[in-house]
C-alpha cells in the first residue's frame, strides 16, 4: 500500500475557497484533507492542489 501526504494551498471548488492544508493519499485515492495553520516554512506559496479531480494538479 502506497501512501503519502502533500501540504499546500487546497482549492475547494464547491465552497469557492482556498485554504492551506494537507492532502493524504492512500492506495491511489484521497484518504483525508485537513486544514493546517498557514505558518509552515517549507511550502511554496504558489502551490495549489485541486483534490476534487482524479489526480491533483500542481500549478
Amino acid at each position: 500500500m502506497n501512501s503519502f501526504k502533500i501540504q499546500g494551498n487546497i482549492v475547494d471548488i464547491k465552497a469557492k475557497n482556498i485554504f492551506y492544508g494537507e492532502v493524504e493519499v492512500a492506495d491511489g485515492k484521497i484518504a483525508s484533507i485537513k486544514r493546517l495553520p498557514t505558518l509552515t516554512p517549507n511550502i511554496k506559496p504558489k502551490t495549489l492542489f485541486f483534490p476534487v479531480l482524479s489526480t491533483a494538479m500542481f500549478i
